[in-house]
């Protein structure tokens, strides 16, 4: 479940050198968190045309917040803020590929959050994304755990009584690298992203529900299923009938 877009479209890098280049804090502040944290925070790039991770937490992780706020207790400008800079970045780290940032994180991110103090209150970049906003590796491994749990005694169930099963998950695996109709046209898990792919696209703005085209493309995997499974020769649906995602030039 983790390949719809409601997990794959917020990029982990979602941050601009061009903006992060601009935030005087934010530069000085990974500074200091590079010298102290071992590794999990770098300075940040201000280099034109790449891109910076995004700041998460990550309970995992050990707490390295003592050691922060004792840092920062000898730097007469961090000194005041040092008890809240060790118990805010205590636990965060820069996200990687292996995280997934969900799709509402995306009108946080570089926004402020209320449960800060200017200038540690940006969100992503001196306020780390919290639990809600990210699944981190060990959180991606307990859902594909619980999945195959699921599925496997779904299966066993469904053999016992000689039942077919629609593998929804395989089917939703299909759609990730490119799942080709029978009319040849190939969809994909990909979110809306523009005129070039809106044919193509088959889950709603929330990134998690299909749209009346995905609906359909999934009815059609289900219907071969039955087909082969039972001998029955129920008909495909034409998928392209089927309203997708419209892009209207006015309103």
């Amino acid at each position: 479940m983790t390949s719809i877009p409601y997990f794959t479209t917020v990029p982990f890098n979602a941050l601009p050198a061009e903006a992060t280049a601009t935030n005087a804090n934010a530069l000085q502040l990974y500074g200091f968190l590079a010298q102290v944290t071992g590794g999990r925070i770098l300075p940040l790039s201000t280099a034109a045309g790449t891109r910076n991770p995004v700041l998460i937490a990550d309970e995992t992780l050990s707490d390295l917040g003592p050691t922060i706020a004792g840092a920062a207790s000898t730097i007469p400008s961090l000194a005041p803020f040092a008890s809240a800079l060790g118990q805010l970045y205590g636990r965060a780290r820069q996200a990687t590929s292996n995280d997934l940032i969900v799709l509402p994180a995306s009108s946080k991110i570089g926004q402020p959050n209320a449960l800060g103090t200017a200038p540690f209150n940006v969100n992503g970049v001196t306020f780390p994304l919290q639990d809600g906003d990210v699944l981190i590796p060990s959180e991606k491994a307990a859902i594909a755990t619980a999945t195959t749990t699921f599925n496997n005694t779904i299966k066993s169930i469904a053999a016992s009584k000689n039942l077919a099963v629609a593998d929804m998950n395989a089917i939703l695996a299909q759609l990730v690298t490119g799942l080709k109709v029978d009319s040849g046209q190939i969809y994909t898990a990909n979110y809306f992203s523009g005129s070039a792919t809106e044919g193509q696209v088959l889950f709603s703005l929330d990134g998690v529900h299909p749209n009346a085209r995905g609906y359909a493309v999934i009815a059609n995997e289900v219907i071969k299923i039955i087909n082969a499974k039972y001998g029955s020769k129920m008909p495909l649906y034409y998928v392209s009938t089927f309203p997708g995602i419209n892009i209207v030039p006015t309103n």
